[in-house]
């Protein structure tokens, strides 16, 4: 969570599988999984270039919640890979599907990390599906906003 010192009075809401990586220092390392030299280099990249700062106070949110931002409605897709929690969000007024960071690639979504995993390659085919939105068939513009080749429109940010 590179950066998230930039927005101490905000509040951060991440699945709740995700949280041990936002409370602490020690439960992102855990994460990434590495041990001696390699994790006390990793520690130092984490604090001193990506500026992480943990937020104990970090809310949980689950598959299926909506948030309503007042004239937009927000729900929550779970859609595991990227990390245990990583989520979707499909923006419902709008018809928008955000992705976030995750990697539509063939190679993806891997990030190096202990509770990345290429297994989920299933499942998020049928998130997307659900949405309308096969990675196949989405090309994004320079926004970060496309349309798949069935109409839907995409967003990837």
């Amino acid at each position: 969570m590179a950066g998230n010192h930039r927005f101490p009075a905000f509040p951060w809401h991440l699945h709740g599988l995700d949280l041990p990586g936002i409370f602490s220092l020690d439960g992102i390392m855990a994460i990434y999984g590495l041990e001696g030299a390699m994790e006390a280099a990793f520690r130092r990249i984490v604090t001193e270039d990506f500026h992480f700062r943990a937020r104990p106070d970090a809310l949980a949110f689950t598959d299926g919640e909506v948030f309503d931002l007042g004239g937009a409605r927000v729900r929550v897709i779970h859609a595991p890979g990227h990390t245990r929690g990583h989520s979707v969000f499909h923006v419902e007024p709008d018809d928008v599907l955000y992705l976030g960071d995750i990697d539509l690639s063939s190679f993806g979504p891997y990030y190096g990390d202990a509770w990345s995993s290429l297994s989920v390659r299933s499942r998020w085919w049928r998130v997307s599906r659900r949405a309308g939105t096969p990675p196949s068939t989405t090309s994004a513009s320079s926004t970060g906003r496309g349309r798949s080749a069935s109409g839907s429109r995409a967003s990837a940010g």
